[in-house]
């Protein structure tokens, strides 16, 4: 005979969920202002005079002012907690949501030896000029300046791609314990001076020269032409140390650095001089920061009815309900029953039990009348148990066990409508 199997309830249900309505398209979006990209270590920042005469040697004096970037930018947002500490330098130009410090060093006079600290600078929205606002000292302490435009001379392709910040930390170290002040002489002397390199030998003896310009009394151009140059002297001994079957001299590697990239004296040139030859040696001014947006994926959803079936919860109950049918028994005489026991006494009446007393009632009866079946078939001569089961226990489940047997299951998705 065909296997019995109890009938579950199979009816798909639609249940709402989101999915795509048409092909993504892609859209761009603001992503800022990424300084961290476009200006590293050992970059210049020139930032130009207003005319005050009384300010040479500051941040934004007649003569201009430059400086040397250490690190690369950190960002501030404004709302966290790093922005809250430049509170009070913050611009009053509308849309500045970000600033950004920066390290540098640089001689002014109002500061002993080489002065480290961290520039505060944004980007104004309405020119995209980069601006700087104030700094912060190596202490915490905070200095206010007006906005004024910044220029960064980013540094040739092919120093920029190999910086060595090794040697970089060194040449800071170097010019700590070995810079002076800030002289008024050194100015002066700049203005009726010839800065540039020119008619000089390329030997050890003009790099010699060039080393006794790095200790006099520096300018704000001093710190900028002697940091680059110390740092193409170590460079070139690098480079010596590093092939030395090459046999490669490393003052006259020095020199051919300094002539390419930074050909001037640090004791005597003004910033105009060192723009010209910033230009000449192939660095690049940014002055005006660029719009960056970043190409953002954009899928168009909609609710959608999906329907879903009832599937057995595990594989082991899958492959039960999935077994061949058993082959058939053979048949035995069946012993005569036993009459059936006589009614109990009629018990007196009681109130009427509770709904849970009266399922607790139901669960107790039928366990007693499948405990008897089972006493049934293991009797001699008895049939297996399914044979002994009535009919009504496969076809007329009460609804009660049938939402039971419906929480068990689980949903699985079939697709669309």
């Amino acid at each position: 005979p065909p296997a019995r199997t109890l009938p579950l309830p199979m009816q798909p249900m639609l249940q709402m969920m989101q999915m795509p309505t048409g092909p993504p398209r892609t859209q761009l979006s603001l992503a800022g202002e990424p300084l961290e990209f476009l200006i590293a270590p050992g970059d210049v920042l020139l930032v130009r005079g207003s005319g005050r005469l009384a300010e040479i040697g500051h941040a934004g004096g007649v003569m201009g002012h430059v400086l040397v970037v250490l690190a690369a930018p950190v960002s501030a947002q404004r709302g966290t907690a790093a922005a809250n500490l430049l509170e009070e330098l913050w611009p009053s130009s509308p849309g500045v949501t970000e600033l950004w410090r920066v390290r540098t060093i640089e001689s002014t006079r109002r500061e002993q030896g080489l002065y480290e600290s961290d520039v505060v600078l944004y980007v104004d929205r309405a020119t995209r000029r980069l601006m700087v606002c104030g700094e912060v000292g190596l202490g915490g302490q905070l200095c206010i300046c007006d906005p004024e435009p910044v220029e960064c001379w980013q540094s040739p392709d092919e120093l920029r791609a190999e910086l060595r910040l090794d040697l970089m930390h060194e040449v800071v170290n170097d010019m700590r314990a070995s810079q002076a002040n800030w002289s008024i002489v050194t100015g002066v002397k700049a203005v009726f001076s010839n800065a540039e390199l020119t008619g000089a030998k390329r030997d050890a003896k003009t790099l010699q020269h060039l080393a006794e310009c790095w200790v006099r009394p520096p300018i704000c151009t001093s710190v900028v032409i002697a940091f680059w140059q110390r740092y193409f002297t170590k460079l070139g001994w690098a480079i010596s140390r590093a092939s030395p079957e090459a046999n490669i001299d490393a003052s006259m590697q020095a020199v051919e650095f300094i002539f390419r990239y930074m050909p001037l004296k640090a004791d005597r040139s003004l910033v105009g001089a060192l723009e010209k030859q910033l230009r000449e040696c192939r660095w690049c001014c940014l002055s005006q920061v660029p719009r960056i947006f970043r190409p953002v994926f954009m899928q168009a959803m909609a609710m959608v009815p999906v329907p879903f079936q009832f599937a057995p919860p595990c594989a082991e109950l899958a492959s039960s309900l999935a077994q061949p049918p058993r082959p058939p028994q053979p048949s035995v005489p069946r012993s005569p029953s036993p009459p059936p026991p006589s009614p109990p006494p009629a018990s007196p009446p009681v109130a009427a039990a509770s709904p849970e007393a009266s399922e607790d009632a139901g669960v107790a009866a039928g366990k007693a009348e499948f405990a008897q079946l089972e006493a049934q078939a293991a009797s001699p001569g008895a049939g297996a148990l399914d044979e002994l089961l009535p009919d009504r226990c496969l076809q007329e489940v009460p609804a009660a066990h049938l939402a039971s047997a419906c929480m068990m299951l689980e949903p699985v998705a079939v697709g669309p409508l």
